[in-house]
């Protein structure tokens, strides 16, 4: 798995790659009525590629665990998924007051508009069907890239924008702490019965 973990810390720095921070209206997508700003708040153009971006990898989570959640069966997965529902919610909403497009489909499970994304679910799935212990090393892996990634999108934010992020932080962490008590129960939990086949 070590090649792996470099892929995934590979594509977070990828991911988090700065700019020069350009302030522009909440509005600037959808204009302006009247000559008043129907948004008044305001956040840079990092900011909101970044919540583009943590939309997606929310997403990836959630498919991802879906998808080797009905391969092996295991609670894990099964509880966490829809928590990662939750996340992506939490960040739509902001997306949607601050004028952000959504940059792509959440129904379409494992379908991503970014190519580098649809290559890392590619590469996830593949992983995590190998194994029941290979498929919770990955939980583990998406979990303390979001964390990074999380840290890395709160610092300079406004209030409300950071509360979110603090609250997807604290659920990270918990799901990291159940991904590793599954390994260290030897990948045992209900369900976890055997492969299913591979999507």
């Amino acid at each position: 798995m070590k090649n792996f973990s470099k892929y995934l810390k590979a594509f977070a720095v990828t991911g988090a790659i700065l700019v020069t921070p350009v302030t522009v209206s909440a509005s600037s997508d959808v204009g302006t009525q009247n000559g008043i700003e129907s948004q008044k708040s305001r956040i840079t153009k990092q900011q909101r590629s970044d919540l583009k971006f943590m939309f997606q990898e929310e997403k990836l989570a959630r498919d991802v665990y879906i998808a080797l959640g009905e391969m092996w069966e295991h609670r894990t997965f099964l509880n966490i998924q829809n928590a990662e529902q939750t996340h992506m919610n939490a960040i739509k909403r902001l997306m949607k007051k601050y004028h952000v497009h959504i940059p792509v489909d959440e129904n379409a499970l494992g379908e991503f508009k970014d190519k580098d994304l649809q290559a890392l679910y590619k590469d996830l799935i593949d992983q995590g069907s190998e194994s029941l212990k290979n498929a919770l090393e990955v939980g583990v892996l998406i979990e303390e890239t979001d964390i990074d990634d999380l840290k890395e999108r709160r610092k300079g934010t406004p209030k409300d924008i950071r509360r979110v992020y603090n609250r997807l932080l604290r659920g990270s962490y918990k799901h990291l702490d159940a991904f590793n008590n599954a390994l260290s129960g030897g990948g045992n939990g209900r369900g976890g019965k055997g492969r299913r086949g591979r999507r």
